[in-house]
């Protein structure tokens, strides 16, 4: 049995030949798949196809939102690390302060805890 190339029926005379050919059940078959096809199969593919873009944009956006917060983190971080070591520094210098003033106030170099 060889197969040979048919083109497309256009005419009502070549669906019925197609019919014949196929049969009556195969030719339905056919057409229910091919309207399954077209009517759900296609239209659920495009709506995923949308979607999957529509997440891959959104991921975009997302990467740089992140990218642009680890900046911002950054930044806050090294400015928190100066004022710390300022602070540091303050809390040092008040520290000698406050045993250059314990000094003064007691001439021997020693405190009195009998308060």
């Amino acid at each position: 049995m060889s197969e040979e190339y048919v083109s497309p029926p256009t005419s009502p005379d070549a669906w019925a030949k197609v019919v014949e050919r196929l049969g009556l059940p195969a030719f339905l078959l056919t057409a229910v798949l091919w309207a399954v096809y077209t009517g759900i199969i296609t239209p659920i593919a495009t709506r995923y196809v949308s979607m999957v873009d529509e997440v891959r944009e959104t991921n975009v956006k997302l990467n740089e939102s992140v990218v642009d917060l680890r900046d911002g983190l950054r930044g806050v971080a090294a400015e928190n690390q100066g004022i710390m070591r300022s602070l540091e520094a303050k809390v040092d210098r008040m520290q000698d302060l406050l045993e250059d003033l314990e000094r003064a106030l007691d001439p021997r170099g020693r405190r009195d805890d009998k308060n």
